[in-house]
């Protein structure tokens, strides 16, 4: 009880002198705050606060390194496709040229048959000729050369029409 009568009891030149030291120790205290509280291992909301946002950092670089590779890998997965693609279409236009040559030399052949058979004959049905004309139209369109316009279809010209 004795230093709070002592206290009290103080004049005023040091009770400003003890208000002033107050201050200029909270003020310290104010400014080394955090170096204080980690001083006696006080964690802070603040600090906590710190500690989780340089977390978060480190994960989202962590993530965006890992998304970054992912695109690569991807990009790497797409060129690969690109080039599988690339292939596929030539390999399937070289089958479709195939194709087409071979159906315009399946249709020469029955043209040239046809043609053999009715210059033989000298006479053919509506229907016969409806069906040469098809396959004039359809060898045409596929590419087939000109001996029809200069040889089959000047001499079928001449042929008879005969219904039976």
């Amino acid at each position: 009880m004795s230093d709070i009568v002592k206290f009290i009891d103080m004049d005023w030149k040091n009770g400003v002198l003890f208000i002033a030291a107050l201050v200029v120790v909270a003020v310290f205290l104010i400014q080394k705050w955090d170096w204080v509280i980690s001083r006696f291992g006080i964690v802070s909301k603040r600090r906590l606060a710190y500690e989780k946002l340089g977390k978060d950092v480190d994960e989202l670089k962590d993530h965006t390194k890992k998304t970054d590779e992912n695109i690569e890998k991807l990009m790497g997965t797409v060129n690969e496709m690109k080039e599988c693609i690339y292939d596929l279409s030539n390999k399937v236009n070289d089958m479709q040229k195939k194709n087409d040559e071979n159906e315009v030399a399946r249709i020469g052949d029955r043209l040239t048959q046809a043609y053999n058979f009715y210059r033989k004959r000298g006479s053919w049905t509506n229907m016969e000729k409806w069906a040469f004309d098809n396959m004039v139209k359809q060898y045409k369109s596929s590419g087939g050369d000109s001996w029809i316009d200069e040889v089959a279809v000047p001499a079928s010209r001449g042929w008879e029409i005969v219904d039976e």
